[in-house]
């Protein structure tokens, strides 16, 4: 038998981290960070033991936590995340909170598109902002629409999901009549493969990441001309953006005709937000 004390001490070593071990018991067992002290004299099985000794492997070996835990927590919720889909990041809250002080004395959306949902956060989290909405979460990857509809099950919120590719859409018609799009598309050029964490390139869906060099608004292009023909006449655009392409997601917003084009930095202070109306 091993105590939740002793295994605490053993996966901190073996993960070269206090904050991973300390999330993995958590996560396994249900507990708090002020439960594993108070109960840290506890046993655990051998089958619990060598449970979690497996999975501090598999982090070690450079598998990112949260598909080893099978969840990742964000906004407050504990949304299911497999490599299917794309760990949701702090930025993305800060896109959505963004959405929702913009409209705060704006007439709510009654029609929200969220475009390329992966796990289905933005759709959820906008569902629940603005509870009346009807919410289209659209992604071309069936395994991330099927994580998407689990979540949004779990979480208890309808939304509707759509196969679709927004490069060559065939299923999104003007009966829709959007005034809230949002999406946070691929965005990672194929020459920023060099820079970025092995755990990332090594194991999230490049589907979700990476665009071509020569073409790396494909998706901000595609879904701004869109609008004319699934927005309402007002129409708000968000999207997360490539911190190294803002000026040119602006650029192309306004001469596509958008205005109150406006770019906004994350908390890091690097620009990764941008808003436009869309109006005819």
């Amino acid at each position: 038998m091993t105590t939740i004390s002793h295994l605490r001490r053993e996966l901190t070593n073996l993960l070269s981290s206090h904050e991973k071990a300390s999330y993995l018991l958590e996560d396994f067992l249900g507990m708090t960070t002020t439960q594993l002290i108070i109960e840290g004299d506890k046993n655990l099985s051998d089958e619990t033991t060598e449970s979690l000794r497996s999975m501090a492997r598999r982090i070690r070996n450079g598998e990112p936590l949260q598909y080893v835990t099978g969840r990742a927590y964000f906004a407050g919720e504990y949304y299911s995340v497999n490599p299917s889909v794309l760990i949701p990041r702090p930025e993305t809250s800060q896109l959505i909170e963004w959405v929702s002080q913009k409209l705060a004395n704006h007439i709510a959306p009654s029609h929200i598109l969220d475009i390329g949902t992966g796990s289905g956060i933005i759709a959820i989290e906008l569902k629940k902002i603005f509870p009346a909405a009807h919410v289209v979460a659209l992604d071309v990857s069936q395994l991330a629409l099927d994580v998407a509809s689990d979540n949004a099950k779990m979480i208890g919120v309808d939304i509707e999901f759509i196969k679709d590719d927004i490069l060559n859409p065939c299923k999104l018609t003007k009966q829709y009549n959007f005034d809230l799009v949002v999406s946070n598309p691929p965005y990672v050029m194929e020459g920023e493969k060099t820079y970025m964490e092995l755990d990332v390139l090594n194991h999230e869906p490049h589907i979700a990441l990476f665009v071509p060099d020569d073409d790396p608004l494909r998706f901000y292009v595609a879904i701004t001309k869109l609008l004319s023909r699934i927005a309402k006449p007002t129409c708000s655009l968000f999207f997360e953006i490539n911190e190294a392409l803002s000026k040119e997601v602006v650029s192309m917003m306004v001469s596509e005709g958008l205005s109150d084009v406006e770019c906004r930095d994350d908390f890091n202070g690097k620009p990764r937000m941008v808003y436009g109306l869309y109006s005819r």
